[in-house]
């Protein structure tokens, strides 16, 4: 295979830490050194069983990232709890994930190179901080049920959790945990000593081998951390750490299920219990009932009722976060369809599409968008040109439960044909008359009933296909026609149950459901920004996400853009939208308000003209709010032409417009089954058109549109992406996956990146966005973001015009895996947003997070050059002569990737 031609050009500009021993001088004697390694003992219940209390003395050096001085269980236990420095500012805190709020902070910094004593205490009631015998923080709590106990260790100098760790830039001495609540004071003149409320004492003085002796009555000695993660060293001499043990335990997450959400979910379903039944691959599950104790399956390509199910509502694997593996119907399967145009115009219900995938052709049937009012949904479609209003529910009582589905008519000058339910290999219909209309059939025992209810004519009939459906026949009306369709399936004793009931029942009028209703996410959730107070030129303020809040709504941030009136609009994986208000320069008073729910897995968020479209696996939704409550009300299909399968890492990403109103997302590829899998795609104004602009792509995360809509994405490491690629998009281009080059003739190479960058700057790609004015010496920069490694790197085109640019990674570590990037049109400053999947450093589920110039002088590359006897580099300020001459401040490597098939490349 080729190799490529084109180095990759990164810039290191970080120190690296000195080689230092395992101990070094002490507060007391000797102390751990943490930047060396962590060590770790077997966890004990009685570690995590209010009260108790641990304290340590540390010395930390950075507060770049964050620095862990104690820590038990792993971080997504109940029991964890962990004492540290907080990342940008320094302040000591601590984190406990079993109890709501989960995070205690101080406003005092401790990253200042001196000996501090920190301790955290817990009653299990209250949370107290104290720094050098003086309290500095006090919350009180109370218990998160949606954690559960976990086993796992105490460490020193690290957090654990799964194959992640993070660590400690310092020093850490004297760690005592204690039963009962200690208050620190005043500040002790020598080493702690054991007494009968010590649970562990660890000095770092008496040591066997590698081994640090523990002077309590435990006897549990402290060993150097093992954790899944192995080190090597890059190309650079780094050394980094990477994730190829990482397995599917890491991460899974079981707690989607639990959260509060909307009538509605939107996603790839599937139906068990039917053989060779596929999935509905862009279905809405709709709660239907006084209680929502039944649902519906409704495929918004076909246009078609796909199932309907009483109890359970959706089972949902917990793998990877719980958007890998396809949720399935979760309770007991009443009816179904195959397969087939939901209507049909009398010519039958084929399928006209040439692939099981996409929508119906546009001029047959489309899908318009959902309506939502309280509980009660419907859905806005047109068959030809005729406009259909349909709304599903429950109906009956105790002895029999019966699905509806409403419709309103939009007049129509042809027949059409409405497909309600399969009955495979049942008798003869039986009609009863008797005052309604409907139909029944058996098979094995069960009977299936369909029930017509309407006000005028003309009238709607039931049909029967010999061994196939269940269908109602629609005739031509000069106005709209309201009826209602009543679904059945039990024992045949309950067929007289069913018939009274289809007498009973009333017809509603559907226009009021369609003009909003009572808002659902009242609570008011507000909580306080951190903003760093370094006068560093670069300093990340942060907007802390609400993690416990009413509605146990996760906060895995997927994408972030402005409105209008300065308020961001935020979209999460698992399906919200939210809108955060009061984003200021003080961040004092940040409020939360999710506006929407029941979206599929959306990785992309725009604001266009003032409305919110939000990118999902199945379409760009848009979203509006008609009664004005603060809450969406209308989701709005404006493109659904992206052609969606089963494969669990065919995620849509990414969403951005270019001058000209087009807009831009990502499709990824699992066995390549549709049309779209590995390309970048186009979709005009009007969202009626959809275009394939490039192919060759693996799992894209990453896309950036720049001045003079210059067009870049990014691809991941893998099979045919032999390392992070950074691209400059062609129009018709192919970026190197060959299962995804969609070609007649496949393809001898490809489109070369402009910069290829390796592991220990980003093992996996987020997207690109262009700094602003306000943004001092990288003002109009393109940065690039590193979900895998939580960095932010400033891209520097060649300056004598070749195809290919450098990197380097701005000194700030970021809460979570970065992906999305935004300017403020009011402060001008940078806002990023990212998550924690798999493949990345991240130590929150997501954040929400600003870049801020402080107006101090910066030391940083603004401009790169490819000279044919060096590299030139040109810096915001003068450098200090000796420093830049000395020939031992740099380092260079020249390395080639492979371009395969095989997963990555070896340098």
């Amino acid at each position: 295979m080729p190799i490529s031609r084109w180095i990759a050009c990164a810039l290191i500009l970080s120190a690296l830490p000195a080689e230092c021993e395992t101990v070094a001088e002490g507060r007391f004697g000797r102390a751990l050194d943490a930047r060396k390694g962590a060590v770790q003992t077997e966890g004990r219940e009685v570690f995590s069983a209010p009260p108790f209390t641990v304290e340590c003395w540390a010395r930390l050096f950075s507060k770049i990232g964050f620095n862990i001085l104690a820590a038990h269980s792993p971080k997504s236990s109940a029991d964890h709890w962990e004492l540290y420095s907080y990342a940008g500012t320094g302040f000591l805190s601590a984190y406990l994930p079993g109890f709501v709020p989960s995070e205690v902070q101080s406003s005092i910094e401790i990253t200042d190179g001196q000996w501090h004593l920190a301790a955290l205490s817990f009653d299990g009631e209250t949370v107290r901080l104290f720094l050098d015998g003086a309290e500095v923080a006090a919350r009180k709590v109370a218990p998160n049920p949606s954690l559960r106990p976990g086993k796992g260790v105490l460490s020193v100098g690290a957090a654990f959790d799964g194959v992640t760790q993070i660590g400690c830039d310092g020093l850490v001495d004297e760690v005592r945990v204690s039963k009962g609540t200690r208050m620190p004071a005043p500040l002790p003149d020598g080493p702690p000593t054991p007494d009968d409320r010590t649970l562990g004492l660890w000095r770092f003085e008496e040591s066997s081998g590698s081994e640090y002796a523990d002077l309590s009555a435990a006897r549990a000695p402290l060993r150097p951390s093992a954790p899944k993660q192995k080190k090597k060293t890059s190309v650079l001499g780094k050394e980094i750490v990477t994730i190829d043990d990482q397995d599917e335990a890491d991460w899974a997450d079981d707690r989607w299920p639990r959260m509060k959400n909307g009538p509605f979910f939107s996603g790839t379903i599937a139906i068990p219990g039917v053989e060779g039944l596929p999935p509905t691959y862009k279905g809405i599950a709709v709660r239907v009932g006084p209680n929502q104790e039944a649902a519906v399956l409704y495929d918004i390509e076909l246009l078609r009722m796909s199932a309907a199910w009483t109890g359970e509502f959706l089972k949902i694997d917990p793998k990877r976060l719980g958007i890998i593996v396809l949720p399935q119907v979760g309770g007991d399967l009443r009816l179904y369809t195959k397969p087939a145009p939901g209507w049909a115009n009398g010519q039958g219900f084929s399928d006209p599409r040439p692939t099981p995938y996409g929508p119906l052709p546009a001029n047959q049937a489309r899908y318009e968008g959902l309506y939502e009012s309280g509980e009660r949904v419907v859905l806005a479609y047109s068959v030809g040109s005729t406009r259909i209003l349909e709304s599903p529910w429950l109906e009956g009582d105790s002895d029999v439960s019966i699905f509806s589905r409403t419709l309103e008519i939009a007049p129509a000058t042809e027949e059409f044909h409405l497909l309600l339910c399969d009955v495979p290999g049942a008798g003869s219909p039986v009609a009863t008359i008797d005052g309604v209309h409907t139909l029944s059939l058996e098979r094995e025992g069960e009977t299936t009933a369909a029930g017509l209810v309407q006000d005028q004519g003309p009238w709607c009939s039931l049909a029967h296909a010999p061994g196939g459906h269940i269908r109602m026949i629609v005739p031509r009306h000069p106005d709209t026609l309201r009826v209602k369709v009543l679904l059945w399936q039990g024992p045949s004793e309950g067929l007289q149950s069913f018939y009274n009931q289809v007498r009973a029942q009333p017809l509603e009028s559907l226009a009021s459901y369609t003009q909003g209703g009572s808002a659902k996410w009242t609570e008011a959730i507000v909580s306080r920004g951190i903003v760093n107070k370094s006068d560093d030129p670069y300093v990340i303020d942060t907007l802390p996400l609400p993690f416990e809040n009413p509605y146990g709504a996760l906060f895995y941030v997927s994408g972030h853009d402005f409105l209008p009136d300065g308020d961001l609009a935020l979209c999460t994986v698992h399906g919200d939208v939210w809108r955060v208000s009061g984003i200021d320069a003080d961040l004092d008073k940040i409020r939360w308000k999710r506006i929407a729910t029941g979206l599929f897995q959306p990785l992309g968020l725009k604001v266009v003209a003032g409305v919110i479209h939000v990118l999902g696996r199945d379409q760009i939704t848009r979203l509006y709010d008609r009664d004005q409550n603060g809450e969406t009300d209308y989701y709005e299909n404006f493109c659904n032409l992206c052609e969606v399968a089963d494969g669990g890492h065919s995620y849509a990403t990414c969403l951005e417009t270019d001058s000209k109103g087009n807009l831009y997302f990502l499709k990824g590829q699992d066995r390549v089954r549709t049309r779209h899998d590995g390309c970048l795609l186009r979709v005009s104004p009007d969202g009626r058109i959809l275009e394939v602009v490039a192919t060759g792509f693996r799992f894209p995360n990453g896309l950036g549109l720049g001045p003079g809509d210059f067009l870049t994405t990014a691809d991941q490491e893998g099979e045919w992406v032999p390392g992070t690629r950074i691209d400059k998009i062609r129009e018709g281009g192919f970026y190197g996956v060959m299962t995804t080059h969609h070609r007649e003739t496949p393809p001898e190479t490809y489109e070369e990146p402009i910069l290829w960058l390796p592991q220990d700057m980003d093992n996996s790609a987020g997207g690109q966005v262009w700094a602003g004015p306000a943004w001092g010496p990288l003002a109009g920069k393109m940065i690039h973001l590193s979900y895998g490694l939580c960095m932010a790197l400033p891209v520097l085109p060649d300056e004598n015009g070749g195809p290919q640019a450098a990197a380097f990674p701005l000194p700030l570590q970021f809460l979570s895996g970065v992906m999305r990037g935004r300017v403020s049109p009011t402060d001008g400053q940078v806002y990023l947003s990212g998550l924690r999947g798999w493949q990345t450093n991240a130590v929150r589920d997501g954040c929400l997070q600003r870049i801020r110039y402080t107006g101090g002088k910066a030391y940083v590359p603004v401009g790169f050059a490819v000279l044919q006897n060096g590299v030139r580099l040109r810096f915001s300020c003068e450098l200090d002569p000796d420093t830049a001459a000395d020939p031992e401040n740099f380092s260079a490597e020249v390395w080639n990737y492979r371009w395969s098939g095989a997963y990555g490349s070896e340098d």
